[in-house]
């Protein structure tokens, strides 16, 4: 007669879930009692222990005994099961073949509580001495285990009972492949563990406070106190994000009429739903109420958030039934929009009838999978997991990771990011301690620390500053790569050094380097470093799996080892046409007007791109990007010519020194490097004082007077100081924006000197529609084209096309996990609703300006 056993793993020390899941034909068990009792044919049921409280202990599979326990060690392609800490128990091993598995989904594990609790099982040899790793079952209590086995199973089924139709073979496929790549991750499994232990331990409460809201025996503050105190973390299993719920509950105190009527409004739809039909209702009902106190009173979408009613309300209902009731996760419609099983919300006549579409689809999913409703959130929430790691791949293995030809840095551009899109628009990086002033004369570390402690802001030293600076000047190198990071686990760019270090005099982070930034975004990654800069070169699997984050060829060029000519990127039309919205003619013709010219005014509505296209432009005459040799100034009423030629500045003993402006130093380095061009770009050029910024350089800077013939002494030249004159291969691009009001003010002397080019928005062009379907489906990017294109001929009607919106304003990426709605009214409500409103501002009940409103918000489609 066969015998039944408990085999025991602690999976702090060994996998045991992911080996189980491993799909190996047979695993390896190690005893170290019953030796020769244990035969080929025994029931096993494995037991995997609290692991110091992180797991859920009990029963989370059974298998069948294949031989004998004898001499055996675990084979190479179970040793990445092992942690450090693991060492063979016993002296003897035999093969098990697992007959069925518990470990997903956790709902199925017969956990230890259970078993205490069944009297037949309650006195199982495992519960009273916990530390053996092998343990004989009873007759009777194998019966019993069998029981609970088969009862545990029936339970499952029976929740997974809806009326839902399964999905066909085509549309099942990718939801597979998703679930049978994420069983292959250790980190995934170990995952799921986590979070069902969490939940589960916060559950019961939440339950009990629910029902007594339901119930009427609490008041709606006593139900919110509950959120208050827990974090994003603890709600994650119920589709909470932070105390979203308890945020939504302030808003409505705060802004409904008849707070008894509120009350009973939002106890009525957080009561579990009767059927889909009821949940739709549901949902349209209470969005209805909210969107009544937005029309009605002082709260506006931004407090109440309409649009965010399924969500909470199915976080609500998955609390009373999580089986159910599929709490509203982004990253489940995320993946699902991807495989193309969901429309977006805008395509379904109401937030009800989505939320039940996007229900059904969930329920065909886990019923597929087999798993309970909220692992599908971890299932699709791809950015929580790293990828899996390559068994053979090590930080010393060469032949793992291929040899890097420059050097990695992680960077830090202001407390949690804060910099780092002002260092993206002007193509540096920079950091702090503007007190130090210039450092490129130290050399050492040493010198650096002691620069730093005289300043008397340290109590103690500060080497890790030191070391920062240090690097920062002495270390990083043209051509190396830059992470900028936010906070510890978060990559926001990805650029390469193309510039030497400079200070730059009175700015926040004046320790400057320029930096062509290739991309930028948000991508989750694993633990960094907290100091400003840290290079990474030598952890050459971490920088793998770093630039792995991005699809950038020049990333490619990094990780493959590819040679580069040169510490620049080379530029040519080709490129230029792939970054800007223009035909090969227009450019051509642009460039060459440059040129000739030397001097040039992109002009346009606001949002056609001027200063984009003027980077662009310079990279195109330099052919290369080399922004070393671009500077980027912004005129405004108090900029003078001191600022922008030169003049006096005071110096730190209380004396003034005189000093080059931005476009002296700039034609000066012209004039050393004569084959090399130089570009100097002045956004919104009308908007300083042209006389008196330009002074004699209105002369200089015309294309026929770029010779030593015309040299003129400037102002502030000191008797022995030379003449100066603008070289030939210095150009000057400004931009202006055609709805200010200043424009009148440009001088007509710089008007003669500059070439004048008028941009228009692109809305109607097909490559700019094409770039909006990379992002979004086909008819949104339709729908915004139109919908802009409508909105311009009237402001070209009523205003003028100098007073028209342009299409960079929808350019800029949407942030991680946000849906095309989304993006699209947060445009609406903080970029184009603001300036509508500007350029009616003395008749702010314009109805030219309702009009304009309602074409973009597309109510009058």
């Amino acid at each position: 007669m066969a015998n039944t056993w408990i085999f025991q793993a602690n999976p702090t020390i060994f996998k045991i879930s992911s080996y189980l899941l491993s799909q190996l034909d047979d695993i390896t068990w190690g005893v170290n009692r019953y030796h020769s009792e244990i035969a080929p044919g025994d029931t096993v049921y494995f037991w995997r222990s609290s692991g110091q409280g992180k797991w859920r202990s009990g029963i989370i599979g059974r298998g069948v005994v294949t031989d004998t326990p004898h001499e055996r060690v675990l084979r190479p392609e179970e040793n990445r099961f092992r942690t450090s800490d693991y060492t063979p128990v016993g002296d003897s091993m035999m093969g098990v073949l697992i007959d069925e598995l518990r470990a997903l989904p956790p709902g199925l594990i017969i956990d230890r509580e259970l078993i205490k609790a069944t009297p037949e099982t309650s006195d199982l040899l495992i519960l009273r001495q916990p530390t053996q790793t092998n343990y004989r079952v009873s007759s009777q209590e194998a019966d019993a285990l069998e029981v609970l086995w088969a009862e545990q199973i029936a339970r499952h089924v029976r929740s997974l009972d809806v009326p839902v139709v399964d999905l066909d073979d085509t549309r099942a496929a990718p939801w597979t492949g998703l679930f049978n790549e994420a069983c292959g991750n250790e980190d995934w499994l170990e995952l799921i563990d986590r979070e069902s232990g969490a939940r589960r331990s916060i559950h019961g409460q939440m339950q009990k406070a629910l029902s007594s809201f339901l119930n009427s025996e609490v008041d709606m503050a006593s139900f919110q106190s509950l959120f208050d105190k827990k974090t994003r973390k603890q709600w994650r299993g119920f589709g909470f994000g932070g105390t979203g719920v308890a945020m939504v509950i302030n808003m409505l105190t705060k802004y409904a009429p008849d707070s008894q009527q509120m009350e009973a409004q939002f106890r009525l739809a957080a009561q579990a739903p009767l059927g889909f039909d009821d949940a739709a209702k549901k949902i349209d009902t209470f969005t209805a109420f909210l969107t009544a106190l937005v029309d009605g009173g002082e709260a506006t979408n931004q407090t109440l958030q309409v649009g965010k009613t399924a969500t909470m309300l199915s976080a609500l209902w998955s609390i009373q039934n999580s089986d159910l009731w599929v709490p509203h996760y982004t990253s489940i419609r995320l993946q699902a929009r991807e495989f193309d099983h969901l429309s977006p919300r805008a395509s379904y006549p109401s937030m009800g009838a989505y939320y039940v579409e996007y229900l059904t689809l969930c329920q065909q999913v886990r019923k597929l999978l087999d798993l309970p409703a909220w692992t599908l959130d971890l299932l699709t929430y791809k950015q929580t997991v790293p990828e899996p790691k390559p068994a053979s791949s090590s930080v010393d293995d060469k032949s793992a990771v291929p040899e890097l030809k420059r050097r990695v840095w992680i960077f830090s551009p202001g407390p949690q990011g804060s910099q780092f899109d002002a260092f993206f628009q002007a193509s540096i990086m920079g950091i702090g301690w503007s007190g130090l002033g210039s450092i490129a004369d130290l050399e050492s570390k040493d010198d650096v620390l002691r620069r730093l402690l005289n300043t008397g802001l340290y109590e103690s030293r500060p080497t890790n500053d030191a070391l920062c600076m240090y690097q920062f000047v002495k270390a990083v190198k043209p051509g190396d790569y830059i992470f900028a990071k936010k906070g510890r686990r978060k990559i926001i760019g990805f650029g390469q050094v193309t510039g030497e270090y400079r200070f730059e005099e009175g700015q926040a982070y004046p320790h400057i380097r320029s930096v062509d930034w290739r991309w930028r975004g948000q991508k989750d990654f694993e633990n960094m470093s907290i100091k400003t800069l840290t290079e990474v070169t030598k952890y050459k699997d971490f920088v793998h799996r770093l630039m792995n984050l991005i699809d950038d060829e020049l990333v490619d060029a990094a990780v493959l080892g590819a040679e580069s000519a040169s510490d620049t990127i080379q530029y040519d039309i080709d490129q230029a046409l792939d970054d800007v919205f223009m035909d090969r003619a227009s450019l051509q013709n642009l460039e060459g007007l440059l040129r000739t010219r030397k001097n040039l005014v992109l002009q346009g509505a606001p949002g056609t791109g001027k200063t984009y296209l003027a980077k662009r432009l310079a990279y195109l005459i330099a052919g290369k990007k080399d922004d070393s040799r671009i500077n980027i100034v912004q005129f405004h009423q108090s900029y003078s010519y001191e600022d922008f030629v030169e003049g006096y500045r005071p110096t730190g003993d209380g004396s003034f020194k005189l000093q080059s402006g931005r476009f002296l130093s700039m034609c000066r380095l012209a004039q050393e490097e004569p084959e090399e061009c130089f570009v100097m770009i002045i956004d919104e050029i009308n908007r300083g004082n042209l006389s008196r910024i330009f002074g004699e350089l209105l002369m200089l800077i015309e294309a026929d007077k770029r010779t030593e013939e015309w040299e003129t002494r400037l102002t502030y030249a000191l008797p022995d100081s030379p003449g100066f004159y603008v070289p030939e291969n210095v150009f000057i691009i400004g931009t202006m924006n055609t709805a200010d009001r200043s424009l009148a003010l440009v001088d007509y002397a710089l008007r003669r000197r500059f070439a004048f080019v008028d941009l228009e928005p692109v809305f109607e062009t097909d490559t700019f529609r094409q770039h909006l379907s990379k992002r979004w489906t086909d008819g949104f990017a339709k729908q915004i084209c139109e919908r802009m294109g409508k909105v311009n001929r009237l402001l070209t009607e009523k205003l003028g096309s100098g007073f028209t919106i342009g299409h960079s304003y929808f350019c800029n990426p949407a942030e991680a996990g946000q849906s095309a709605e989304d993006w699209y009214d947060n445009i609406i409500q903080f970029e184009l609703n603001p300036l509508l409103t500007e350029y009616w501002f003395d008749d702010p009940q314009s109805q030219s300006l309702q009009m304009a409103m309602e074409m973009i918000a597309g109510e009058s489609d």
